[in-house]
C-alpha cells in the first residue's frame, strides 16, 4: 500500500486502497423504444446481413423500432414501403419460420376506381416472400379471387441512409453525411 493515501474500508470490513478517482461520467438516457414495436418486427437473417421490417414487410423510417436491412453495421435502407393504388395494403398473415425466409400475406383495402367499378376488399392477395441470402430477395405475387379484371398499380417505395448502427442505437451523430 502506498504510504501517502489512507486505506479505505468497504461496507463488509474490507481494507482497500484508491489508485485513483474517475473524472465527471456523461451519462445520456438511452433512446426510446416503443414496448410494442419490438414484439411486431419480423426478422430474418443470413451471416451479416439481416433485415428487420414490421409485420406486413415494410419498413418504416422510424428512429426508435430499428426497422431497416443491415450489413457490417450499416443501415443500408431505412424504407421499403409497397403499396396498391396509393393505399396500405391489409395484413392477412406473416411468418418467418426459417431464420432466412419470410411470407406476407396481404390483401388490398376497397379501391374506387375513376371511372369503374371499385375493387372491393380481400379481392386481390398480395404475397411479398422476402429471402435474405447474401443479399436481399423480394418476391411479390398478385392472384384476382374476383369475377372481373382488376386494374391496379403496385408501388415500391424505397429509401437509404447507410446510417451506422451507433447512430441508429443514438450512441452518436455524425456531423455531417456523404451524398450519393
Amino acid at each position: 500500500m502506498n504510504d501517502d493515501r489512507e486505506p479505505i474500508t468497504g461496507p463488509e470490513g474490507v481494507e482497500f486502497e484508491v489508485l485513483g478517482r474517475a473524472g465527471a461520467v456523461d451519462v445520456r438516457p438511452a433512446p426510446y423504444i416503443a414496448a410494442a414495436g419490438a414484439s411486431d418486427l419480423v426478422s430474418v437473417k443470413d451471416g451479416g446481413l439481416f433485415v428487420c421490417s414490421s409485420t406486413s414487410g415494410d419498413i418504416a423510417r422510424s428512429p426508435s423500432w430499428g426497422e431497416g436491412v443491415f450489413a457490417h453495421d450499416t443501415r443500408f435502407v431505412c424504407g421499403f414501403i409497397l403499396s396498391i393504388d396509393g393505399r396500405e395494403p391489409v395484413l392477412l398473415s406473416s411468418s418467418a419460420e426459417l431464420s432466412h425466409l419470410a411470407n406476407f400475406n396481404l390483401t388490398n383495402p376497397r379501391l374506387d376506381q375513376p371511372g369503374a367499378e371499385p375493387i372491393e376488399q380481400m379481392t386481390l392477395h398480395i404475397r411479398r416472400t422476402r429471402l435474405v441470402r447474401d443479399r436481399l430477395y423480394e418476391r411479390v405475387e398478385i392472384w384476382n379471387h374476383g369475377r372481373t379484371a382488376a386494374r391496379t398499380t403496385l408501388q415500391i417505395w424505397i429509401e437509404t441512409d447507410f446510417a451506422d448502427i451507433f447512430e441508429i442505437r443514438g450512441v452518436r451523430q455524425r456531423a455531417a453525411r456523404g451524398r450519393v
